[in-house]
């Protein structure tokens, strides 16, 4: 039986097996809830170039309301996207 669970309602996912920069944890943690940048953009209300500059690396710093988004988004904690 497949997992009908949508993406939001999977239960939050551990830290210890992501990588170390937050480019690649976002885009990891999105992957994994097979989402594109668009879905992530749409669900956290941050433009798509933003999603993009932040999954490139291209930024670094984020807000903690921007975090809080990205977070909510993925199914993880805040503090997993330090």
């Amino acid at each position: 039986m497949a997992n009908s669970k949508k993406p939001q309602d999977q239960e939050p996912l551990n830290d210890e097996n992501l990588p170390n920069t937050l480019a690649q944890r976002i885009y990891c943690l999105r992957e994994r809830r097979n989402l594109t940048r668009l879905d992530l953009s749409r669900r956290s209300h941050l433009s798509l170039s933003r999603i993009d500059a932040i999954e490139s690396g291209e930024e670094l710093w984020l807000s903690f309301t921007d975090r809080a988004r990205l977070a909510r988004s993925l199914g993880v904690l805040p503090g997993v996207l330090q």
